[in-house]
């Protein structure tokens, strides 16, 4: 049995997941199909995205077994619009979501270093290349890979700061649910007899 997760992105988020669908964890094993993730590139609002991820969900061959993910960003420090709405849809169609708050940046920051105070999309960024010495979206993979764990302990942090600061969504700058999507995948990849 396998299990495929699809999210939509751009180009960081596609070469992150890109890069961890090599990841050996998630190939077939004996007894176990493995995990396919599929990137399906599209570029809009968050609105937009969890309507084509429900559309893709609802024609999907084989909805029992696959996972579909949307990852996306809140945007900062003007937020996308809808945002509630987009991830109530997706929560009634059971689309997932892994949102960052302000955008994707953040999760990559997390794999250096903690980061709790309010952050522009445009100061993620520019930070976001300091720590990795990067000059433009594209990332270096055997960087991030090596520093997922470490990404998704910092991430559920946060998560538990918002909780106690009654920090609700879309007003839990700085956040990010990729973590979420990271459990999901190492769940789906652990042998099932």
């Amino acid at each position: 049995m396998s299990s495929t997760s699809t999210w939509r992105g751009e180009i960081t988020e596609k070469e992150y997941f890109t890069a961890l669908g090599s990841d050996p964890r998630y190939r077939a094993r004996a007894g176990h199909g493995g995990v396919t993730i599929q990137v399906v590139r599209s570029q809009g609002h968050p609105e937009e995205l969890v309507r084509a991820a429900c559309w893709d969900k609802e024609h999907s061959d084989y909805p029992e077994e696959d996972q579909y993910w949307c990852v996306f960003d809140v945007e900062a420090p003007e937020p996308h619009p809808h945002l509630r709405q987009a991830c109530q849809r997706a929560e009634r169609a059971g689309v997932r979501t892994a949102v960052s708050n302000p955008c994707f940046e953040l999760w990559l920051i997390l794999h250096h270093r903690d980061h709790w105070g309010y952050l522009t999309t445009a100061q993620a960024g520019t930070l976001r290349n300091q720590l990795d010495r990067s000059v433009s979206k594209h990332i270096n993979s055997v960087i991030y890979m090596d520093r997922r764990a470490e990404a998704a302990q910092r991430a559920r942090s946060l998560r538990g700061r918002h909780e106690r600061d009654r920090a609700e969504f879309p007003a839990d700058n700085p956040s990010s649910g990729v973590d979420l999507l990271l459990d999901a995948l190492d769940q789906a990849a652990l042998p099932r007899f």
